[in-house]
């Protein structure tokens, strides 16, 4: 070994004195049956112990910093320990560093654990470095939860064994980067922490998975993952945690969903690409599934195209929910019953922007309390072939939204048991197949107001005939009827809204008076009102103030002569205030 002074010395092991953190160089093929690194017979010479070429190139200080320091702090090889954990413990016993792998195919044939409690980097020298593991019982490489922070990055790692996961770290706040991983039962598995421009391809089960608080898995590519045999695998799969990140992700041809997630709380999944999942699944793939209890879940603008069955799924365990801004393109190429573009059965969420073409059914929403609002549905096909459908779905909000051209009917409310109170405003519903707007079986007390429906086959807006018995109080913009969900409210300088059961308040300005909207007398979270504002003059109406309890996304702008603007609100208790949720005119 070189000194700092380019003389020969005596090896770590032969107890020389070391001052600088070790860069362990390790070289040459080794021997799969031992399940060791064989080391080179090269030994450094003084310009590579002062680490001007053992380190990759662009090394630097990472977003952990306490794993990585400069390359020329780096002088010691190893060329006196012939096995990877013999390397590892001579760096841990110096506080840690970098342990380098050049160039060159390593073959190993046993499982090694990094257990160390000094911070540590095993780092390749990019796509060149390939590591090949042929046997071992439970994990190639793997970080326990005791161990201190460890970085994986810039190799390939190729796993033999189907029931043997890659990379498994126990060990929160740790960073797994530029590493390609092929095979295995789960690619990369990790506890909070890091996953970053990863590709997996062909691990039998998932190809990321996370189970802990404050994980991240972005930038990186799955394919080829997953064989189908339970309903809960994913490309990528988060099976529980606080404070979680999927993000630029994409998940193509898995045998199972794109990505799936359970017993979470306060997770966001955005801009990802998830196409061509589930040809394995037996009961469909789907591009994000949400599978189990979850709750504050944002699901952003994401790219969901041609899995086998629905683009979005939600379930009925799921509250406080955001799906925004997502494209669900030509999904359920494998003909199933369900394979809606966007489906959701939890509670107190809000589908807005969505844009839906060429699904089953563009939205199909199964429970109440929901806001759907301001999304694209068109030329959706198969088995319901409708733009948005509302099954059993009290209280839910559908305004402002387009669908056309779809097979069957731009707007479907239906239901097997009574249910009331769906409030469908603002809507678009041209040039369907089916009808415009069908409101059918036990659908009752529908608020049906301000839509704009033309050029439907079937019909521009209908009731079936044992909905027109029971929706006596449905409820649209000429009919002039009222009911139990409609409360006009008396147009005075100060309105209040009494009680609780009614959904939409209308409001007749007919002067330009200024007035007051005050908090309404009964308040609980998740409560949601419309305001109809209608200005019945021939100019300008008055100002509108409105209590300090709403709170308002814009500035409220009043409608002209003979318009009308619809204004819903969500009660949070929390804060003690009406959060605007849509607005439409």
């Amino acid at each position: 070994m070189y000194n700092e002074s380019g003389e020969r010395g005596a090896p770590l092991g032969g107890g020389a004195s070391v001052k600088r953190r070790g860069l362990f160089k390790l070289g040459a093929l080794a021997t799969a049956a031992t399940g060791a690194f064989a080391v080179s017979g090269l030994e450094a010479g003084p310009a590579q112990a002062n680490g001007q070429s053992l380190a990759p190139t662009g090394l630097s200080i990472s977003d952990l910093s306490a794993t990585y320091v400069r390359k020329d702090e780096f002088f010691v090889n190893a060329l006196d320990y012939a096995t990877v954990p013999a390397a590892y413990s001579a760096l841990t016993a110096l506080g840690g560093g970098i342990l380098y792998l050049p160039e060159g195919v390593w073959t190993i044939g046993a499982d090694i654990t990094f257990a160390g409690t000094v911070p540590v980097s095993v780092v390749g020298s990019g796509p060149g470095t390939v590591i090949n593991f042929t046997a071992g019982t439970t994990s190639a490489l793997r970080v326990s939860s005791t161990a201190a922070l460890h970085v994986f990055r810039d190799f390939a790692l190729n796993v033999v064994p189907a029931n043997v996961k890659a990379i498994s770290i126990g060990k929160p706040g740790c960073l797994v980067e530029n590493v390609a991983v092929t095979g295995g039962s789960i690619g990369i598995n990790v506890s909070g922490s890091t996953v970053r421009r990863c590709t997996v391809t062909g691990a039998a089960k998932d190809g990321i998975a996370t189970d802990s608080d404050n994980a991240v898995v972005e930038d990186c590519i799955v394919t080829g993952c997953g064989d189908g045999s339970v309903t809960n695998q994913g490309a990528i799969n988060v099976y529980g945690g606080d404070n979680v990140r999927i993000r630029r992700n994409r998940t193509e041809s898995n045998g199972s969903h794109g990505i799936y997630m359970a017993n979470c709380t306060n997770i966001e999944v955005s801009n990802n690409i998830s196409r061509l999942n589930g040809a394995l699944q037996r009961l469909g793939g789907r591009g994000i599934t949400v599978g189990g209890p979850c709750s504050n879940v944002k699901i952003l603008n994401n790219t969901m195209e041609q899995n086998t069955e629905s683009a979005i799924i939600v379930p009925a365990s799921t509250t406080n929910y955001l799906i925004d801004g997502n494209i669900a393109a030509n999904n359920n190429t494998g003909g199933f019953v369900g394979g809606h573009g966007i489906e959701v059965g939890g509670s107190h969420g809000v589908i807005s922007g969505n844009i839906c073409y060429g699904n089953n059914c563009g939205i199909s929403c199964n429970s109440g309390d929901q806001v759907i609002t301001g999304n694209k549905c068109y030329n959706n096909i198969g088995n319901f072939a409708v733009g948005i459908k509302l099954y059993n779905a009290p209280r839910t909000i559908v305004s402002g939204n387009i669908c056309t051209g779809n097979a069957s009917h731009g707007i479907d409310v239906n239901g097997d048991a009574n249910f009331s109170g769906p409030t469908i405003t603002g809507n678009c519903c041209t040039d369907n197949v089916g009808k415009g707007i069908s409101i059918s079986n036990k659908s009752q007390n529908i608020i049906l107001m301000n839509n704009k429906a033309l050029n439907n086959t079937g019909g521009d807006i209908t009731c079936s005939d044992n909905a027109a018995v029971r929706a006596a109080n449905l409820i649209s913009s000429d009919s002039g009827a009222s009911g139990g969900w409609l409360k006009p409210l008396a147009y005075s300088t100060s309105i209040t809204w009494n009680g609780e059961a009614s959904t939409l308040g209308t409001v007749s300005v007919t002067d330009a008076r200024p007035f007051t909207i005050n908090s309404p007398s009964t308040a609980f979270s998740g409560r949601q009102i419309t305001f109809e504002i209608f200005n019945n003059t021939a100019g300008a109406m008055g100002t509108i103030t409105w209590a300090s309890a709403f709170s308002l996304g814009s500035p409220f702008v009043n409608p002209p002569a003979g318009g009308r603007t619809f204004i819903t609100f969500v009660y949070e208790a929390f804060y003690a205030k009406w959060f605007e949720i849509s607005r439409s005119r």
